[in-house]
């Protein structure tokens, strides 16, 4: 739950019972769950559900349909126990009711779900309505927070974070794009607060849970997607699958699939190969969660005191999750870059901006092989800038690591910005 959600459910607690109808809490329950909320009336044989049908399950949201259309998607091993069920539970007139069972998704797989109930009966006992949820256990959610307004028609901001980084990394670009536009920040499966996915960690399968994603929660195109370091070659990849959604890319110190070429024979790229050996080692035996664990009872080295209040903290506080699953990213980052270089394709004249720090932090010390590799690195930036006819390079203030978007977020944002106003 994001500070905002708590914040809204402890003021809820201020506000007197009486201030809303049933209906009127019922109506506020089934538009802010991710659930499947539904509202059965037992005699007119009809069942009003929300959104949650449609994100969980991909039939229309916000509908009214039979009872018997509910019936007819439930598993067949499971249709009997079910129905007998709720059959017994108004008989006996119980107040709760719940089962485990099987649910037909629109493309015709099957969700593994538990519906909870609660029965509405008149003063007599006969019942009226039966209120619910049905929740999709074997699923996985994203954790999303998009702020600002968009107009019909303009571009929505999309920011992929780096790698094993958070949206949270964002707030400083965040908060002062949304005053004038509509952005989005997301945690990739199994980071921040998003749940941990099944599927392998590839660009094709982390752009196709965007994807849906941004289907599911309604954030149409066109879009500006901002991608840092890895997040850089999962946006490019976004474009290549989906050109028409995508009016503009901006890669902040962004990686590429050729970064083995560019960085060769640098202390950079021997690391980098230890740190992907080592994540692979960990992830299959499982000592990955034992050394994560272990992260998170020692503060973060990196500098990210000038974020928003609270924001330190809580990054510090995911830490051992956020690492875990960053781990399982890098062991993932050779098929990572081989798809990267098989989608390598022009952007034609695709506004593109190419923002690259003013120094390296994480480079080495030694001054010639510091040298050598930033030169490497700029040459990869100049690359990237060059697929693109209509492109900007952007080279960072000296004292601008890595993370460009926490030490020089103004960069960032006027970048954003001056994108947003090129394409409307």
């Amino acid at each position: 739950m994001s500070a905002k959600t708590q914040s809204s459910a402890i003021e809820s607690e201020l506000i007197p019972k009486a201030f809303f109808t049933d209906e009127e809490k019922l109506q506020i329950i089934a538009k802010v769950s991710a659930d499947a909320i539904y509202d059965w009336d037992i005699e007119a044989g009809v069942t009003r559900w929300n959104h949650g049908m449609r994100t969980l399950f991909g039939y229309a949201g916000d509908t009214v349909q039979t009872h018997h259309w509910w019936q007819e998607r439930i598993f067949p091993d499971d249709k009997e126990r079910v129905v007998e069920s709720v059959r017994k539970a108004l008989e006996k007139k119980v107040d709760y009711w719940t089962e485990e069972y099987k649910f037909r998704r629109v493309d015709g797989t099957n969700a593994h779900v538990i519906d909870r109930g609660y029965f509405i009966y008149d003063k007599d006992r006969n019942p009226l309505r039966m209120i619910g949820a049905m929740v999709d256990v074997d699923g996985y959610r994203l954790h999303l927070y998009c702020t600002g307004e968009s107009q019909p028609g303009e571009p929505t901001v999309i920011v992929e974070a780096g790698s094993g980084s958070v949206g949270l990394m964002w707030a400083l670009v965040q908060d002062e794009v949304a005053k004038s536009a509509r952005i989005c920040t997301y945690d990739r499966a199994g980071l921040g607060w998003s749940d941990p996915s099944p599927k392998p960690r590839t660009a094709d399968v982390i752009t196709d849970e965007l994807h849906t994603m941004l289907i599911n929660a309604e954030i149409e195109a066109p879009y500006i997607l901002v991608g840092h370091w890895l997040g850089g070659i999962f946006v490019r990849e976004y474009q290549y699958k989906y050109p028409d959604e995508v009016v503009g890319i901006i890669l902040v110190d962004s990686g590429d699939g050729n970064l083995a070429t560019y960085m060769e024979g640098t202390a950079y790229m021997q690391l980098m190969s230890q740190f992907i050996d080592a994540s692979k080692t960990l992830s299959d035996t499982g000592l990955i969660k034992i050394v994560m664990g272990l992260s998170a009872l020692f503060p973060s080295e990196r500098g990210y005191q000038t974020l928003p209040a609270g924001a330190p903290e809580t990054i510090q506080a995911m830490m051992a999750k956020t690492t875990e699953a960053g781990s399982v990213e890098v062991a993932a980052l050779p098929i990572i870059w081989e798809e990267g270089r098989a989608h390598q394709t022009s952007l034609g004249d695709l506004p593109l901006t190419v923002i690259v720090h003013g120094y390296c932090n994480s480079c080495s010390k030694d001054p010639a092989e510091l040298a050598k590799e930033e030169a490497g690195w700029l040459e990869m930036q100049k690359y990237l800038a060059s697929l693109s006819s209509n492109s900007e390079l952007i080279i960072a203030s000296p004292q601008t690591g890595h993370d460009v978007q926490v030490d020089e977020p103004g960069l960032v944002v006027e970048a954003i910005q001056n994108m947003i106003e090129a394409v409307r």
